[in-house]
């Protein structure tokens, strides 16, 4: 795996294009308009990276960065998930082979390889950034900051849940839901999905419906040791809104976005826009890099400036 200058190439799912490495979106925000995932959009980033390009599925990406990890001098990485639930087992083992790595990307519908735009499920894209034209920096941004409980999660799996612990007590989470469901004044339709509300372990977990009335879901696994101090949290669609504008103002960056949080921004009808030479990515679930833990996280936005060197 040579290194190898790249476009980073992206695409609405109904307009796929060609390219050596990128990914579909669900919408994307530029410095001129929003594209929903319903129009042709096709755009390149305005800087091309050089770098390693590993690609495959877990296993074969991983005995890749292996083969690497000792000639590499990437501090950074861009990541594309097709649609699983396995990212996060993945980024444990990505952290085993280059602990050091801080990684920003997220989960698409497919992405592109040799020329192709693959739609397999389990197949991924690790782009390793070995550039010195650019001072690269990454930042994070949970969506979320009201808390309105802390609570002991459950696990009744990696990524389902019935009961909490608040002050002691073991109660349903539903319960509490529907406590500040009414308190929030969350109306029928915004009911469904649940994208104002969210669990928090330093990351966000999306919460959805389960298989049961009591039974829900999180769209990323939950991580040991983690359950013991969540926090409940809130945030109505104008103040989602109001921070994504407010992250987004800045220049030459990629935004790695959660796909959901589109859904608050329609319900508040407004789609903040970035600024000179950024795109504002809208992918299934975000690779987010906190404390130096890179994880698959929801309801967040994951950001990688890039500044040319003189």
């Amino acid at each position: 795996m040579e290194i190898k200058e790249y476009k980073l190439n992206f695409f609405n799912q109904c307009s796929p294009m060609e390219g050596e490495f990128g990914c579909s979106l669900i919408g994307c925000s530029t410095e001129e308009k929003w594209y929903g995932d319903d129009v042709d959009f096709q755009t390149t980033f305005k800087y091309p990276v050089r770098g390693r390009l590993l690609t495959g599925d877990y296993d074969e990406v991983i005995e890749q960065a292996n083969s690497v990890k000792d000639v590499t001098t990437a501090k950074y990485a861009i990541l594309f998930f097709t649609k699983t639930d396995d990212e996060n087992a993945f980024m444990r083992r990505l952290k085993e082979v280059m602990p050091e790595l801080i990684v920003v990307g997220g989960t698409a519908a497919n992405y592109i390889e040799g020329n192709k735009t693959l739609f397999t499920p389990g197949m991924i894209a690790l782009l390793l950034i070995e550039d010195d034209r650019y001072e690269i920096t990454t930042e994070c941004m949970c969506m979320h900051e009201e808390v309105l409980e802390t609570m002991e999660v459950i696990p009744t799996s990696r990524r389902s849940f019935e009961d909490v612990i608040i002050n002691g007590e073991t109660v349903k989470f539903k319960d509490v839901l529907d406590k500040y469901r009414a308190i929030k004044g969350v109306t029928e339709l915004e009911q469904l999905p649940l994208d104002q509300f969210t669990i928090n372990d330093g990351r966000n977990l999306h919460v959805l419906w389960g298989d049961t009335p009591e039974q829900f879901k999180v769209g990323t696994d939950f991580i040991e040791g983690l359950t013991k101090d969540m926090t409940f949290r809130w945030a109505s669609p104008e103040l989602v809104t109001d921070r994504i504008k407010a992250f987004y103002e800045d220049e030459d960056c990629l935004y790695f976005t959660c796909g959901a949080l589109r859904r608050l921004l329609l319900l508040d009808g407004r789609y903040p826009l970035t600024k000179s030479g950024s795109l504002g990515l809208f992918l299934y679930g975000e690779v987010t890099t906190i404390d130096g833990r890179s994880e698959f996280s929801n309801l967040m936005i994951a950001k990688m400036k890039f500044v040319p060197k003189a």
